[in-house]
Order: C-alpha cells, then structure tokens, then sequence
C-alpha cells in the first residue's frame, strides 16, 4: 500500500472516529451505549449467582461483560462508520465535478452572455494553522483558511497551488495532487466550513465562499514544519473562464520573491 493509500485511509478513520464520538455523544446513543453493558451485567449476575458462584467472582465477571459489551458496541459504531465514509465522499467528489461540467456546458451554449461579463473574484488568505497528527507524529495537517468573494458573473474555481514559504526560507511548492480533501476542519470539527479542494459549487455574482484547503503531508517534506510555527504563502487558483487569482499571507509578503518548482 502506497503512501496516498494510507493517508487516505488514515483520514478515513480519523473521520470515522470523529463520528463515532458525535454519535456517542446524542442522548439514544448514549443511552444504547450504558444500557446494553448494564443488562449484559445483571444478566450474567443472575446466571453465576444461579449457579452458586461467589460474590466477587460473580461481579469481577459481570463487570468484565459489561466492558466487553461496552467495547463491542464502540467497534461496532466505529466499523460502520468506517464503511460509510468512503462511499460519501465519493458521492461528494461525484456532485462537484457534475456541478463543474455543468458550468462548463452553461458557459460553453451561451458564448455571447460569457463575453458580456466574466467572472471576478477577490481571495482572503487568513493565517495558516499547523495542527499535529496524533496517529503518526512525523506527520501534519497545515490549513490554509480562505475567503472568497465574487463581484462578477457566477462561476465556479478549481487548479489550486500553493507556495509555501517556511521559516527556513525554502519554498514549497503544492498543487492538487499533494492536497487533502478531508472535510474534518480545524480543530478537528466537521461544521466549520468546508474543503474547497474539489468544492466546484457555482459561486453566483455578489457571492461568498469560506472554507480551507488543506495539506497533510510528513514534516521532511513540508521544510520540518512543527505545531507552533507560522509559514507564509501564496494560494492560487482559477475560474471557469481561466482568469487567474492569488491570495497571500501575509498580505505583500510574496512581492519580489523568486518562485521556484
């Protein structure tokens, strides 16, 4: 299994066990979770006293049961999140690239309407968050919150990079392929925006979209970034009629800087 394979499966679980708390966390599951260990405990109680087994016996085991059963039903929750996951973000990746074609199609039957106005958009880069992997400590997730506004015709954006620009002064340089499209956001919450990766949603005219774009690679390949540190960067990326735009971090820091690829 290839490094892509298991980050991505990594984000998997990552996200299967962020439901799985959430889901633990709603009064009939919590109620599910204590009830079914509590009668799996009186029951073996009733049973080994039944059977003239001894009091502390009967309740070391009882209590064992109980944690079983407890443990069974978190890998249950757990294992079906697991099956759940993958196939909704397919079906996520599946809606954005029909929303794409679609603007494409619009675009491409109405020549005339598309010359008349195209679209405009402004991006706020805000500063980037370093977040640390708990399930592998040679690895980070690096957010880079964004903003975008749109003053002219709708459309919808796509073909982001990234040049990141570290406190070792060596640049990096990230495009799609090397990006995460986890949806879980900073902080580890899955309500807090969105991952505009492959988020090819129309943006209509006087519109807004707040999200993140996300890289989680290991610190070796990232100029040894760590939790605590702050990178400058670029973010750049294009709309349906192939205008570019970029947004930095801080503002101004990239004018006069060499690129390199």
């Amino acid at each position: 299994m290839d490094s892509t394979n298991r980050q991505y499966w990594r984000e998997v679980r990552r996200e299967a066990w962020t439901r799985t708390k959430q889901g633990l966390a709603s009064r009939h599951r919590l109620v599910t979770s204590l009830v079914l260990p509590a009668v799996g405990f009186v029951l073996t109680c009733i049973i080994l006293i039944h059977m003239t087994i001894t009091i502390p016996i009967t309740a070391v085991v009882g209590v064992s049961v109980a944690i079983g059963l407890y443990l069974l039903f978190l890998m249950g929750e757990l294992c079906l999140h697991i099956l759940h996951v993958p196939p909704e973000r397919d079906a996520g990746r599946l809606r954005t690239i029909r929303a794409r074609d679609d603007e494409i199609a619009r675009l491409q039957s109405n020549p005339d309407a598309v010359s008349a106005d195209r679209p405009r958009f402004t991006a706020e880069l805000r500063e980037p968050f370093i977040n640390g992997d708990l399930l592998n400590p040679n690895w980070i997730y690096i957010y880079f919150p964004l903003v975008l506004r749109n003053a002219g015709s709708e459309s919808a954006v796509d073909r982001w990079r990234i040049e990141l620009l570290t406190p070792s002064q060596q640049i990096i340089i990230l495009t799609e392929p090397s990006l995460s499209d986890s949806q879980i956001g900073i902080g580890g919450s899955i309500a807090n925006g969105r991952n505009l990766l492959y988020d090819h949603a129309v943006i209509p005219r006087k519109g807004l979209r707040s999200g993140w774009l996300l890289c989680h690679k290991p610190k070796s390949e990232l100029g040894n970034l760590t939790t605590g540190q702050t990178p400058s960067a670029k973010v750049l990326f294009y709309d349906m009629d192939d205008n570019q735009y970029e947004a930095e971090y801080p503002l101004g820091f990239f004018v006069g800087e060499q690129r390199q690829e």
